[in-house]
């Protein structure tokens, strides 16, 4: 028998940014082992068609246990425990595609809004014990994001699967080359953020979510 799995997501860059953490972090916890789950990191395109296309091959190829995924937020402090998606998009930026949606619902005929149904605030509540700064947010935006997490919890609404989103702040490396063109900016150490999304998955494995 197969072990159960989790499913990890990043994106590539986007738009003007210099980088994206989420990506590597993905990558970097592919393979890893919590408990009895193996994790699959995955890097996304910053495109509305391949993320459609990976809500379907995360469900069908791998069925998971638990998805986390992971978004880039430059203008956020420390990370951001999103507790829910809405069925909307309105992008003042266009994707990898060069495709641009502006007011339109996400599922034609899914709810205006989906919750997770990780308990949010126990497991901000487990991190902030643990030194690790983390905060609630209430809805994930309207670009891709927002779009794959409601995608992500719609698709699931139908399975026991764990789906959380949580968006992160730049990484130093990030935050310097843009302080260099005098931009302000937050950032959080990268390795402080893979430690976070440790600890995220061990509370997700071993506490129930």
């Amino acid at each position: 028998m197969s072990a159960p799995s989790i499913v990890v997501t990043g994106f590539d860059v986007y738009g003007s940014e210099v980088g994206n953490p989420t990506g590597k972090i993905a990558l970097e916890l592919n393979g890893v082992v919590i408990g009895n789950y193996i994790v699959h990191g995955l890097r996304l395109p910053v495109s509305y068609t391949s993320v459609r296309r990976a809500v379907e091959m995360i469900y069908n190829y791998f069925n998971p246990s638990i998805i986390l995924s992971l978004g880039l937020s430059p203008t956020r402090p420390i990370p951001a425990v999103e507790r829910i998606a809405l069925n909307y998009v309105d992008a003042r930026i266009p994707d990898a595609d060069g495709i641009i949606l502006r007011g339109e619902r996400i599922v034609s005929d899914g709810p205006l809004a989906l919750e997770t149904n990780v308990n949010v605030k126990s497991l901000v509540k487990y991190l902030i014990d643990q030194g690790i700064p983390i905060t609630i947010s209430y809805h994930a935006g309207t670009y891709l994001c927002n779009y794959l997490y409601y995608l992500l919890l719609y698709k699931g609404l139908s399975r026991n699967t764990k789906v959380l989103f949580i968006h992160v702040p730049r990484t130093r490396n990030e935050a310097l080359t843009l302080l260099k063109s005098s931009k302000i900016t937050h950032f959080m150490e990268y390795d402080l953020l893979v430690n976070m999304v440790k600890r995220v998955l061990e509370y997700l494995v071993f506490n129930g979510g």
